[in-house]
This record gives C-alpha cells, sequence and structure tokens, in this order.
C-alpha cells in the first residue's frame, strides 16, 4: 500500500450517502466466490465479487463493525462462544489480526481499504472508545467514584474522556486509522459515555467531540455518534450537533410501529420521512435505519414478536424486550403462503421508506438477502451461520433489485433541508390534502408524500408502498404468489 492510494478518498457528501453496515469476518465466511483462504478477512472483504455487490446495491459508504484488535470474555469463552461483534477492545492501533490473511494485518487492512477507495467506496469504523478490556489502561483514566469503577458502557468499566491524555489517546488513535490507514470516518459506539463533564454528567457534545470537530485532520471526516450510553439520563438523541451525524432509533421504532400498524395516526411517519426536524437542526445529521447489527435482522422484524437468544447462553436474558416487531400471525417460519407474502410486503415497505426518507440511509448487512438470524436479537457471540451472511436468498427474499431502483430514484426525494409545507403535499388515503383532523387521527394509515413531481403512497391497512403508480412492495416474487 502507498500513501498515494491512500489519499485516493471519495469525498461523497452527506447528502449523496448510502451506508452499508458490514462485519468483515460475517461478510465473507459463506461466500463460494471467494477464495476459501481469503474468506473472513481483509482481503476477502476487497475481493472483486463483495465490491461488485456493493457498489450494485448503490451503496457507497461501509461501515464495520469493529476492527480493532479485541478479546474474548472469560465467561463467554468458558461457554463455548467468542465475542464476534468485536466491542472489547485491546489495541487501538492495530487491526484486529484474527481477520488477517497474511502476517500483515496492518498491510492487508490498508490494502482493503484502498480497493474500496478505488472503487468509490468510503471506509467507516465503528469505534469502541468508552471502555476496553478488562485491565487493558492505567486504572486512573477511568471512571470511578475512589473506590469502584463507574459503568456508563454496561462493560463493567467506562474511560474518562473528560481527562486531557485520554483524550490525547483517543486522537492519536484517530489519527493513526484516518491518516496510516486511510478510513474516511468513524462511529462513536456509545458516545455518550464520553461526553461526561468532570462531575460525570453527560455534557453533550463535551470536551473530546469539541477537539476531534476542532482538529485539523480528524475535523473534515465522517463521524457518527450512537448518542445514547449504557444508562437512562445517557439518550441523548439530537444533541450532539453539527459536525455530528446521529443514529436516529427514532426512526427505526417509529417505521417498524407504522408498518406493523401500531402507529398513533400518520405524524411521526411525515416527521420522519422528512427528515427529522423534530430531533435535529438538519436532516443530513439522521442516520435514518430500520435494521442493525444490534437486533432483530429485517426478515426477523416482520417474522418474530419476541427475542429468540437461547444459543447465546444466558436464558434469554441478554438482548431488547422491546422489538416492535411482528410476526404476521404466527412466530417464526410459516409455510402459508399468505403470511409469508405479507412478511415480505412489509420488509419491502420498510427498505422503501428508509431509502426514500430525509437524512442518511443505513442498510444492514444481509438484509438484502432476507438473512434471518432465526429470532435472535444480540447475536454478539454467534461467529458461525446465525451471523455469516448467506449469498444464496430464499424465494422472495432477494431485495437486491429493489434497493437499488429505490437509490437510483432517490434523488427525488432526498436534500440537505427539511421538507417543508413550501415542497411537499400531503396526501390523505381520498387523494386530498391532510387536514388537521387527519393529522390528528389515530386511526388514519395511510399517507401520500407528494413532492418534485412524484407521489409516494404509503399505506399500513393495505400493507402496500407505491412511487408514481408503481408499488415497490410488489416488485418482488413471494414464495407461492404471483407476482
Amino acid at each position: 500500500m502507498t500513501d498515494d492510494r491512500i489519499g485516493l478518498h471519495p469525498h461523497i457528501p452527506w447528502s449523496d450517502t448510502v451506508i452499508y453496515e458490514a462485519h468483515v469476518r460475517g461478510m465473507t465466511m459463506r461466500n463460494q466466490s471467494v477464495p476459501a483462504e481469503l474468506r473472513g478477512t481483509y482481503a476477502g472483504f476487497a475481493h472483486p465479487c463483495v465490491i461488485e455487490h456493493l457498489l450494485g446495491l448503490g451503496a457507497t459508504t461501509i461501515e464495520l463493525l469493529p476492527v480493532f484488535a479485541y478479546s474474548s470474555e472469560t465467561e463467554l469463552t468458558a461457554r463455548g462462544l467468542t465475542n464476534y461483534w468485536g466491542y472489547n477492545t485491546v489495541d487501538y492501533f492495530a487491526p484486529h489480526a484474527n481477520y488477517a490473511a497474511t502476517e500483515d494485518p496492518i498491510g492487508e487492512f490498508g490494502d482493503m481499504v484502498a480497493a474500496l477507495h478505488e472503487a468509490g467506496l468510503e471506509v467507516i469504523l465503528d469505534a469502541v472508545y468508552n471502555h476496553t478490556a478488562p485491565d487493558v489502561a492505567d486504572p486512573s483514566w477511568y471512571l470511578h467514584d475512589g473506590t469502584n469503577l463507574i459503568d456508563f458502557s454496561g462493560c463493567g468499566n467506562t474511560l474518562d474522556a473528560n481527562r486531557p491524555d485520554v483524550q490525547d489517546f483517543i486522537i492519536e488513535s484517530l489519527r493513526f486509522w484516518s491518516g496510516d490507514l486511510g478510513v474516511d470516518g468513524f462511529r462513536f459506539d456509545l458516545a455518550s459515555a464520553l461526553a461526561r463533564d468532570a462531575a460525570r454528567q453527560l455534557d453533550a457534545p463535551g470536551a473530546l467531540f469539541g477537539r476531534i470537530a476542532a482538529d485539523p485532520q480528524l475535523g473534515s471526516l465522517k463521524h457518527i455518534l450512537e448518542p445514547w450510553d449504557a444508562t437512562p439520563e445517557g439518550y441523548a438523541l439530537g444533541t450532539f450537533g453539527a459536525p455530528f451525524a446521529e443514529w436516529n432509533d427514532r426512526f427505526r421504532d417509529d417505521l417498524r410501529d407504522f408498518w406493523r400498524g401500531a402507529s398513533d395516526g400518520v405524524g411521526l411517519l411525515a416527521s420522519r420521512m422528512s427528515g427529522s426536524s423534530d430531533i435535529f437542526s438538519g436532516p443530513l445529521l439522521s442516520i435514518n435505519f430500520v435494521t442493525a447489527h444490534d437486533g432483530f435482522t429485517l426478515r426477523d422484524v416482520v417474522t418474530y414478536e419476541h427475542k429468540h437468544n437461547d444459543a447465546n447462553g444466558e436464558d434469554g436474558r441478554d438482548g431488547n424486550d422491546d422489538n416492535r416487531s411482528d410476526n404476521c400471525g404466527v412466530e417464526g417460519d410459516s409455510d402459508d403462503p399468505l403470511i409469508i407474502a405479507a412478511r415480505q410486503y412489509r420488509a419491502a415497505n420498510l427498505l422503501a421508506s428508509l431509502l426514500l426518507s430525509r437524512g442518511v440511509p443505513m442498510i444492514r448487512m444481509g438484509d438484502e438477502f432476507g438473512h434471518t438470524q432465526l429470532g435472535n436479537n444480540n447475536a454478539y457471540c454467534q461467529d458461525n451461520e446465525v451471523s455469516w451472511l448467506s449469498w444464496r436468498p430464499d424465494s422472495g427474499w432477494d431485495f437486491r433489485e429493489l434497493i437499488a431502483q429505490l437509490i437510483a430514484i432517490r434523488p427525488a426525494f432526498n436534500g440537505s433541508a427539511f421538507l417543508g409545507s413550501e415542497d411537499v403535499e400531503w396526501l390523505g388515503a381520498d387523494g386530498q390534502p391532510m387536514s388537521e383532523d387527519d393529522w390528528h387521527n389515530g386511526d388514519v394509515h395511510a399517507l401520500g408524500m407528494s413532492l418534485a413531481g412524484q407521489t409516494l403512497w404509503m399505506d399500513a391497512g393495505e400493507g402496500s408502498m407505491s412511487i408514481g403508480g408503481t408499488d415497490y412492495s410488489r416488485r418482488i416474487t413471494p414464495l407461492g404468489l404471483e407476482s
């Protein structure tokens, strides 16, 4: 890898960004087009067939789950499991060696970044600075009350990012990954834990993020924050401000509620589709998603109402119980063609509303193939086919063409400003403009959004979504039904 190759950053504007969240190992472990010795590695991720797939979808930016060197917790190994996701850092200046096909993880990682750059794809890293694996850093670097560690991370310890020396350490790490290895930005895990002041109170954006924004090398990169930590008072969605974009979990919850028929009208749907002005100062600060690595896959959102995490060995105690999901009448797999069709249509509707909303969309690895984790909504320790991407979708669950079509028409709906009354006309099910009574009617479950000569219809009651008369939820062929 040469410095010239590192310098080929795509520099994709936020307004044109489509994020694909992926796991280095899980992406290629089951891809038969990747040579066996490269599967699950940085070199495998850079294989032409993977890049072709990403470009074919229309993705612009790859967000990788943690690649900093990490270890597995003792209690996991005792259960015969490993920390698959990688949120247990042991070295902030080294790529995880087990993801390398060679004995040069740094060089191989850099070559992967260079190959993605040459294809026009950006690389963002999921960066875990809020905590470390046990006993990694100087004990004085952690938050403590004089006797015990303070745990804002849910992992037993939290780095004290209010300390200048801890900030220096984090910034030097960020400079290493962006300067030496060429990455284009970072997604900060549990960012609220890094925004605590001297009194341990949340003070977003906080001193660390202020320094990052002002740094000559780091300030121009793409930065995404997970705007919460493991405490109720740590939830800070919409408070960090530019230049930091934030994961918008309200988008996920409100879109899932609408399409499963659990919303109180269409007001929140309109807010999310038009950029979430009730939360952010600009729509490009909102990272919109309906699924992420943490939670159900898209297929499981429409197949399971309850988590099924027995394989994790924690007696079902782990994972979120509030999934905003719906199984369309049967928990788990079904051979009823009507139930299968309803699930596939709803999944397509979720994808369409995600990709045609104002803001920056993020697609979860595997959703384009209808990947299922069999109802496991916390597969952090499943380094196996539960998590690994299957490249052979079941009938009706292949959404690749649909995603590409939606991204192609996305410019007509996207923009860097919120949708205002001068931009969009909201229509009721009868095709007439929405009235004040309509907006406050919890029984209304259909909405039209007309702008730029296109009308997008969303009808949770019918389970359909159409653009300009084309029903995109019916562009797939469900198992056992006519197209």
